[in-house]
């Protein structure tokens, strides 16, 4: 059914439905109006926003399709111990407002070192340190030249910049390896779908990258304490009137004065969500500049001891789309999250899962380390790219694509609309603490209109 077709049923419905709206309150003297303030999404960017709202001593409530809060950060413990299906790292902990809300909330965090890592070649043989680290020179320096002849943005693909740098050379297997954990295993997106001049030129926090033992649930429920979040709710339209706007759900109408939209940018590309046509404008032309990459998460048990590393890493392009393979050290018994990114994720995700786990012991095989032990009957997998309420796992800027973009699509509409979400803040685009710091941002904004 097209968006416009469910939402004149939808409209219709709603003569049967109860209006939904916030109860006025008792307005203090000499006060102004409470303003009926909505937010839309209870990931992470929509519940940064409302508590900033709410701490500020207005009234707010949270819609959201799921029926669960945290949006992108799913953990699970369906198998006795903590598995992300999404976010599984707070990356930086020095100055990271994240890092300290998850102080703020008791949680521990464990470090992933990287230099307790295992590279292994297509026959599951392992890489020499030495040969590894004059591969990460090469590829340090290919992207040193790139970077030094290419503007931001580019107009061009990194692929494109890559073919003209190098010129008639060929690029080492190893380091077109490293080229593909370095930067699909980080953004989600293939060389051909990045700008070269943007791709890198966010900012980062220092620290290294921690684990939330307790599990990454932890961080939207502690934000989400005491605010008023309904369920089951998905966003059809957002409509203005005379003085506020009209939310349309699947459950009913919502009046507010104003709204923030903490929806996924995949969502609001998709169409699937109406808002106000002249609210859209630049935003429009954002968002097809602007892509959305994709990693797939397979964890399983394994019948055999893992090495004892941190992160594996498949290191020769014959074993695309995998990007990495992490020891899950919170399990009792051994087990591994792989973990692969770009279009070879995308299709690993439509595949039956059972296909899925085909290919994942194929790849285990062929890297001679423990089997997937069937007999401990759980897996778990991930399914960013098809999933309707995201339809991608984080943003990342197309060729064309930039900072002007991300700041376009953080733009409010007038005093009513504002905007949040990973893809609303270029400098830590597809970060959770990205999406914290927009959802804070749009609440300032909206709190100072």
């Amino acid at each position: 059914m097209s968006p416009d077709a469910r939402r004149r049923n939808l409209i219709v419905a709603l003569a049967a439905l109860t209006v939904v709206a916030a109860s006025p309150l008792p307005l203090p003297l000499s006060a102004k109006p409470a303003r009926r303030i909505l937010v839309l999404g209870a990931g992470v960017a929509g519940l940064a926003a409302a508590r900033r709202i709410a701490d500020a001593g207005h009234s707010v409530t949270v819609v959201e399709a799921r029926t669960r809060i945290g949006g992108r950060i799913d953990t699970t413990r369906s198998a006795g111990f903590v598995i992300e299906r999404g976010a599984g790292w707070i990356h930086g902990v020095t100055d990271n407002p994240l890092a300290a809300l998850a102080k703020r909330a008791g949680l521990t965090l464990r470090l992933t070192s990287y230099a307790k890592s295992l590279a292994l070649d297509a026959s599951g043989g392992p890489v020499a340190p030495a040969r590894l680290a004059a591969a990460e020179d090469q590829m340090t320096g290919l992207l040193d030249r790139i970077d030094a002849r290419t503007d931001s943005p580019a107009g061009a693909s990194l692929a494109a910049a890559m073919t003209k740098v190098l010129r008639s050379q060929t690029l080492p297997p190893l380091v077109a390896a490293l080229l593909r954990l370095e930067i699909t295993g980080d953004l989600g997106a293939d060389l051909d779908e990045l700008d070269a001049g943007s791709f890198d030129e966010d900012a980062a926090f220092g620290g290294g990258d921690h684990w939330i033992l307790e599990g990454y649930d932890q961080i939207p429920a502690h934000l989400a304490k005491g605010l008023d979040v309904r369920l089951g709710e998905a966003v059809v339209e957002v409509a203005e009137r005379g003085d506020g706007l009209d939310v349309i759900t699947t459950a009913g109408l919502h009046g507010a004065d104003q709204v923030v939209v903490a929806l996924p940018l995949g969502v609001l590309k998709g169409g699937d969500v109406v808002l106000p046509g002249s609210s859209l404008g630049q935003r429009r032309q954002a968002m097809e500049r602007t892509g959305l990459g994709t990693l797939f998460k397979l964890a399983v048990p394994v019948s055999g001891a893992l090495p004892d590393v941190d992160v594996i890493q498949p290191a020769d392009p014959a074993l695309a789309p995998w990007t990495g393979l992490y020891p899950l050290s919170q399990a009792p018994s051994p087990a591994l999250m792989l973990v692969a990114g770009g279009p070879g994720a995308r299709a690993l995700e439509a595949m039956p899962v059972e296909a899925a786990l085909a290919a994942a012991s194929a790849l285990l095989s062929r890297l001679r380390l423990p089997a997937i032990d069937r007999s401990r009957a759980w897996h778990v997998a991930s399914s960013w790219s098809t999933d309707p309420f995201t339809q991608g796992s984080y943003s990342h800027p197309l060729p064309g694509g930039g900072a002007k973009d991300y700041s376009a699509l953080a733009q409010p509409y007038g005093r009513r609309l504002f905007f949040a979400g990973e893809h609303c803040l270029f400098a830590h685009h597809a970060s959770v603490h990205g999406a914290m710091l927009s959802g804070e941002a749009a609440a300032r904004a909206l709190l100072s209109a």
